[in-house]
């Protein structure tokens, strides 16, 4: 539990910092164009303790879920990659594609969350599978 516990809390911070790459700096224009869609900043400042939360508990379910997969022997790295890919496609697609079905927002846009999820999950589960690796 100890293993699971700290990898979790790297991969939360590697949430962090790669929401912070990918909605705050990388979509940012993206974003300022479709304001019309989005809470005001001082609205969605208040509500930053739910994308908290949220990255919390994706971190603790990505790392548990992990860990039951983990094959002691083989390497870690094509580990962390095959899980990553897997997780990745798995929330990337409907995040990215289904988002832009539904909302009038560019293609572009949901380009950059399908891609921005894939490659964060990647990240991630490749930090899981070093914290793992012995």
């Amino acid at each position: 539990m100890k293993k699971i516990i700290a990898a979790s809390a790297v991969v939360y911070i590697l949430f962090m910092i790669t929401d912070y790459a990918l909605h705050g700096v990388l979509l940012r224009g993206l974003y300022a164009e479709t304001a019309h869609l989005w809470r005001a900043p001082e609205a969605l400042g208040s509500l930053m303790w739910v994308f908290w939360a949220v990255d919390a508990a994706m971190s603790f379910l990505l790392v548990w879920l992990f860990s039951k997969g983990w094959e002691a022997g083989k390497p870690w790295l094509g580990q962390g990659i095959r899980f990553g890919l897997v997780l990745g496609f798995l929330f990337s697609l409907p995040m990215g594609f289904s988002m832009y079905a539904m909302m009038p927002v560019p293609l572009s846009l949901g380009l950059g969350w399908f891609a921005g999820a894939l490659v964060q999950l990647l990240i991630a589960s490749i930090a899981a599978a070093w914290m793992f690796r012995k």
